[in-house]
């Protein structure tokens, strides 16, 4: 006898649905699951953009900062205090010593660039 006159219990048909069904069904899961994934990303990219806009303000910010601060100086050297980069970010505590003069350079860099 060939494969092809064998008789198929219906044990072995069910069998058989069911293997169909789930190669179907999970690809078609696969296939949403995927999608699903890539428009996750896609919307997320929003926050990363948004993100990677404020940290280019920041560097810029303490660019603007050095840069003030070796013209307030007249050196090329300059060290920028720890304490008027915090404030610059944060806003918190008291105005550090030469707070205003280093701003006040600072926003004149920012605006010249800008």
């Amino acid at each position: 006898m060939s494969d092809m006159d064998e008789v198929i219990t219906p044990y072995q048909a069910r069998l058989y649905n069911a293997v169909i069904f789930g190669e179907r069904h999970g690809r078609r899961h696969a296939t949403n699951e995927l999608s699903s994934l890539l428009r996750r990303v896609w919307m997320s990219r929003r926050s990363w953009q948004a993100r990677a806009i404020a940290d280019d303000k920041t560097i810029n910010l303490i660019g603007a900062l050095c840069e003030a601060e070796q013209r307030r100086a007249q050196i090329v050297d300059a060290f920028v205090r720890t304490d008027i980069i915090l404030y610059a970010l944060y806003g918190d505590g008291e105005k550090p010593h030469g707070w205003d003069e280093v701003r006040a350079e600072a926003t004149k860099i920012l605006n010249q660039a800008a």
